[in-house]
Order: structure tokens, then C-alpha cells, then sequence
């Protein structure tokens, strides 16, 4: 925990030289054409603001932690008592953008309890899946729906497993735990297996094997899920490597076949586009943007459409959250000047309390936003 502004800046001027230090990654299955945005691509540039978007970063982080149980779950706000695991891992996804190795610790301790709670099978018969959780007032964690039946039990199988087998690669790459790989690897391949349950032969997977759709948003994070688990694969030189970069290409080639459009993406399959409805049509089509995958002509007419039809979403008036992931598709569009109005006005309204709707996952897509702004932390993720 960062107590002093003294032993703070120590840490972030650590945080620099270690960015400036660190090697991009070279690695690439040779039978894969990816198709991802490069970050540095963005045209980012120096500014006088640098410390003070690391600044910012570091005390998302912060933040996100005192949301964690001592289990290693990581509850949607400090004592609350619900646990949603999709938005955990976009949450430590963020915190993974800080390129340290501050947190990798913490970070390992979710992945296991994320681990130590996957289904074999769930009530769907499906292995690998993770509930959503409820802490009872005696701390114990329990499956939402089983506390309440008429909840669900987990919003989606497809888009939990994705954004957690990239959460694993990212924690891989900063932390270089091969044996945390080794261990648990029979248990990686059967949450990225799990995706296969509800995938279709159109190659788009269902939200859940009882919901019926096949969502742009799950989609994308399905398909950078395989092409991340993949990536990890090869680097241990694991022999499955090749199926998951067949998995991410056919995901890849089916978002583009069956939900593209002239005017966009589609939100889900059998519907169609309309750009007024705030979401899940427009906020889903910066998906795509985030996660990597439209060609730089799209990424910016994507962002550009929302921008002119919904421009509120730099005063936070569009929904009953704040919706940061729109901050960080406006960076790879290059509309900075609209993304430099949304951090002013979030930091003013949301600081110090962070009062819900504001919750880990928005925290982690903001620590994203400022290394991007800081022109430091560039990848082909999130």
C-alpha cells in the first residue's frame, strides 16, 4: 500500500523506468494471421500530465484491491457482498496494464480462487463455468443462485472464460510463473473448453447454453480469450497451441461474416443495428476497438458514430453506469481531446468515494485509459 506522496512517486518513477525497459513481445504462431490494432499506433504524445495519469493509475489499483476478500475474491465494491467474476477479471486486466510486479501476487490469488470455484459440471452440465457468488452474513461464499433461485447463475459461460484465460496470459507475461501455468493447466484448458459448449456451427458462441444469443461483446472477448490462450500455449510450447489459434481464426472469420455491416457490428446475431439505442448497439460496437480486432478505417468510423449520435458519454449521462471502456476506444480512434473532457469529468464526479454504480471493472478500464495517455503501456490488448 502506497502510504506517503514520497514512497508513491518512488514507486511510480520505478513503474517509468521499468515500461521504458521492458521488450515487446515477438511471438507469433506462424499459421495465424492477426489482424489486432497496434497501441502504437495511437497518436499519443509526451505531455506534462505524464505523473499525474500514473498517479491517478496507481490509485485505481489501489482501490480495486480493497474490494478483495482474503479468499483472493474480488467482491464489485469494499465490503459489499456480491461477486461477479466477469467483471473481476476486466478489473485485474486493468491493474495488469500497470506493468509491475507489485500486484502479481494478488493477482495470483483471484486466478486460484477462480480456479478453485469452476464448476465440474454446473447446473447446465457444463464444466469449467464459474457462478456468480454471495457472501452471507457469516462470510461464507456462496453460489447467487442457490442463496436465490430466481437468480442467475452466471450472466454468461462464454464471455466469463474469455476475459479469464486473457487475464491469465496477461498475468504470464508480467510474472513469467511457469509453475502457476504447469499446475493449474489441465484446469486453464478446461475453462477455455468450456467456450466450446455453446459454440455454434455458424462459429459464434451463445451467451449460455439456456440464452439463445450469440452477443457481439462476448464474441470479441471469446475470441481474444482463444487467441490469448493460445499465445500463452506457445510460449510453454504446449502442444494444443495450434487448436486455439484455430479456434480464435474461426471466431475471428465468424464476427466478421455473420455480424459485420456496412454500418457497423451487429449487437447479436438475427437482429439489427440501430444506432440510437445507446446499449447494447453502439456501446457494444467499441468492443471491437478495445479487444483489437476492426481494421483502422473501421476503428475510427465506429467511434466516430457513437461520438455524433451519443455524445453524452463524456458527461457520463448515457446509462446507470459509467461506461470508462468507451475512454479507452476513444484513445485507438485518436479522438484524445473528447477522452481528456471524460477524465475530468470522472475524476471530479467519482473521486473520492467511487459511490456505485462505480465498481472494480470501471477502475480497471480507467488505469487502461491512463497508460494509454501516458504513452507508456502499449500492447494488443485490451
Amino acid at each position: 500500500m502506497i502510504t506517503t506522496e514520497e514512497t508513491e512517486q518512488q514507486k511510480i518513477q520505478e513503474w517509468i523506468l521499468s515500461n521504458k525497459n521492458s521488450e515487446e513481445e515477438n511471438i507469433k504462431e506462424d499459421n495465424y494471421e492477426e489482424e489486432t490494432i497496434n497501441d502504437s499506433e495511437v497518436n499519443v504524445t509526451e505531455n506534462e500530465n505524464s505523473f499525474e495519469y500514473l498517479k491517478l493509475a496507481y490509485e485505481e489499483a489501489e482501490w480495486i484491491f480493497t474490494c478483495q476478500r482474503n479468499s483472493g475474491a474480488l467482491a464489485m465494491s469494499p465490503g459489499q457482498t456480491w461477486i461477479v467474476p466477469y467483471y473481476a477479471n476486466l478489473a485485474l486486466l486493468g491493474v495488469t496494464k500497470l506493468n509491475t510486479n507489485d500486484y502479481n501476487q494478488r493477482i495470483k490469488n483471484y486466478l486460484q480462487w477462480y480456479l478453485a470455484k469452476i464448476n465440474r459440471p454446473d447446473n447446465l452440465g457444463i464444466s469449467g463455468t464459474i457462478y456468480d457468488y454471495r457472501i452471507d452474513d457469516e462470510g461464507n461464499e456462496i453460489a447467487e443462485f442457490i442463496l436465490n433461485p430466481e437468480e442467475k447463475n452466471y450472466d454468461s459461460s462464454d464471455a466469463y472464460a474469455g476475459t479469464f484465460l486473457s487475464l491469465v496470459r496477461a498475468y504470464y507475461d508480467q510474472s513469467k510463473d511457469e509453475t502457476f501455468i504447469n499446475n493449474n493447466i489441465d484446469d486453464l484448458k478446461l475453462v477455455a473448453n468450456a467456450i466450446n459448449s455453446t459454440m455454434q456451427d455458424s462459429g459464434l458462441t451463445w451467451a449460455k447454453l439456456d440464452y439463445h444469443e450469440a452477443y457481439l461483446m462476448d464474441n470479441i472477448e471469446v475470441w481474444r480469450g482463444y487467441y490469448d490462450f493460445a499465445q500463452l500455449l506457445n510460449q510453454i510450447n504446449d502442444p494444443d497451441t495450434t487448436y486455439y489459434y484455430q479456434q480464435a481464426n474461426k471466431v475471428q472469420d465468424s464476427i466478421e461474416t455473420f455480424l459485420w455491416t456496412t454500418e457497423g457490428y451487429l449487437p447479436y446475431d438475427d437482429t439489427e443495428l440501430n444506432w440510437n439505442d445507446f446499449y447494447p448497439d453502439a456501446h457494444a460496437n467499441m468492443w471491437p476497438i478495445i479487444f483489437g480486432l476492426p481494421e483502422a478505417k473501421n476503428r475510427t468510423f465506429l467511434f466516430n458514430k457513437l461520438s455524433e449520435i451519443h455524445p453524452g458519454w463524456i458527461e457520463h449521462l448515457l446509462s446507470d453506469s459509467y461506461k470508462t471502456s468507451i475512454a479507452v476506444a476513444g484513445i485507438k480512434a485518436n479522438d484524445l481531446e473528447s477522452v481528456k473532457s471524460f477524465i475530468n469529468n470522472i475524476n471530479e464526479e467519482r473521486l473520492p468515494e467511487r459511490a456505485w454504480p462505480w465498481h472494480p471493472a470501471e477502475s480497471g478500464w480507467l488505469i487502461y485509459t491512463y497508460s494509454l495517455m501516458d504513452n507508456i503501456n502499449y500492447d494488443n490488448w485490451t
